[in-house]
């Protein structure tokens, strides 16, 4: 059973990147943190992995956790794993190369971070919701139906 994921009319527009951390906490069930930006927030690869395990059980087998009592060393090197696994699980679900990045891209930060994060999570919509049938949360596109998700497109307030 699909469920929708749709903004009243009388919410004021949301930037494309607060639609993409309100899906992806929507998928994966808990919240994003809110008071850092999305790519900051994606930073770990613990919630991508989680968000790739919900379209497809199982497609990652085991995502590293950071703890307290991990050095920052160890805590780097488990973050970019997960990045690693997540956009090789992208690959393997089928995403476009225009929606895959380098782990770098996103754990390093910068001026691509943002982007990177908010390409492929536009990316990951519009795949799971067109070509894997996922059955979870779905966002109507900018012309009111679904799957039509573009780089430059927002979900529709509805």
């Amino acid at each position: 059973k699909r469920r929708w994921l749709i903004l009243p009319h009388s919410a004021p527009p949301m930037i494309p990147a607060e639609q993409a951390r309100l899906w992806v906490s929507a998928v994966v069930g808990h919240a994003l943190p809110t008071d850092v930006p999305l790519h900051e927030a994606l930073r770990s690869g613990e919630q991508l992995c989680d968000l790739a395990n919900a379209i497809r059980p199982n497609i990652i087998s085991k995502v590293a956790r950071a703890t307290d009592k991990m050095t920052e060393m160890r805590r780097n090197a488990k973050c970019r794993e997960n990045i690693g696994q997540y956009v090789d699980a992208c690959a393997e679900l089928g995403m476009p190369t225009h929606g895959l990045f380098m782990t770098a891209d996103l754990y390093d930060g910068g001026i691509r971070a943002a982007e990177v994060a908010l390409r492929n999570v536009m990316a990951m919509a519009k795949l799971a919701e067109g070509k894997l049938g996922f059955s979870g949360v779905h966002v109507f596109a900018a012309s009111g139906s679904t799957g039509n998700l573009t780089r430059s497109s927002t979900f529709a307030n509805r």
